[in-house]
């Protein structure tokens, strides 16, 4: 579908889209945005799932991003935040955005769509335990900032927000 840079492994590429714009992350993703971009395939913004959430996150965003997690991600994730034995549950999460406010300081949001209410829900409980017995490893800034945490499950999305201070001026 057009000139494509892959690794010799294939686990990457790189592609140039025009003279703005490039796109890089595995060979399927950087050949599927070079269909999208050609008019050859359909945005993901054209989906619906990921066009809603869209709609939500990306106003007033000075950052905002949506990942389809793959399976492999979801096992990492588990790992990383220690929840290997409540994984299955992140086998419900569908897709995750982030919302970074914009200006100095705000509100950073996570958006985890899951595939259903239920999942909802049991996904928003893990997260909470999480919190909770993160308080014993992490440092007082990063406890600041989970202590700042709201967690609500609205419908078939969990949205978790931080709220990130403004920086203390230097003297």
């Amino acid at each position: 579908s057009g000139p494509i840079l892959a690794s010799r492994k294939r686990g990457s590429a790189i592609a140039v889209l025009d003279s703005d714009s490039i796109v890089t992350g595995s060979v399927g993703t950087v050949a599927e945005a070079v269909a999208v971009h050609r008019g050859a395939a359909p945005s993901l913004a054209e989906g619906t799932a990921i066009a809603a959430l869209w709609k939500e996150v990306a106003p007033g965003s000075g950052i905002a991003a949506i990942v389809d997690p793959p399976p492999h991600w979801r096992s990492a994730i588990a790992r990383v935040m220690g929840l290997e034995e409540e994984a299955s549950v992140l086998d419900r999460v569908q897709t995750v955005a982030l919302s970074v406010g914009a200006g100095r300081a705000g509100t950073v949001e996570l958006h985890i769509d899951a595939d259903d209410p239920t999942g909802a829900r049991q996904v928003a409980a893990v997260l909470e335990r999480w919190l909770a017995s993160s308080t014993e490893r992490l440092e007082q800034d990063s406890l600041e900032l989970l202590r700042s945490t709201e967690l609500r499950v609205r419908a078939q999305t969990v949205v978790m927000a931080l709220k990130i201070p403004s920086p203390s001026p230097v003297h």
